[in-house]
């Protein structure tokens, strides 16, 4: 499973983010983005700045083949995040992904 999102945010001069809106987003990732986008903190500067920030994220299940390693047995589950702050970050990781969805209406 994979998934992109790209943010605009603006950073005002105190280094703090003082606006983020999602451009375009996978439904999965969208709020757990801006949430964790909001956080980030700069350095103070004269001026604001604003850019987007693209998101990528890889989920990879342990055990599809190309998950395995040249012994034949699975990799060890890791999550990896490279970024080329503050405009690209990719997080991957080889660990289960599961989506939880709400009850049913009849209440089971």
């Amino acid at each position: 499973m994979t998934g992109t999102t790209v943010t605009h945010i603006k950073v005002g001069k105190n280094g703090r983010i003082i606006e983020a809106k999602t451009v375009s987003a996978h439904p999965l990732f969208a709020k757990h983005v801006l949430d964790a986008l909001k956080q980030w903190r700069f350095a103070p500067s004269e001026e604001e700045h604003e850019f987007d920030v693209t998101c990528r994220f890889e989920f990879y299940d342990p055990d599809v083949d190309e998950c395995f390693g040249p012994d034949g047995k699975p990799t060890t589950p890791e999550t990896i995040v490279s970024a080329a702050l503050p405009t690209e970050i990719l997080v991957r990781t080889t660990g289960k992904c599961e989506i939880i969805t709400n009850y049913d209406r009849v209440g089971r």
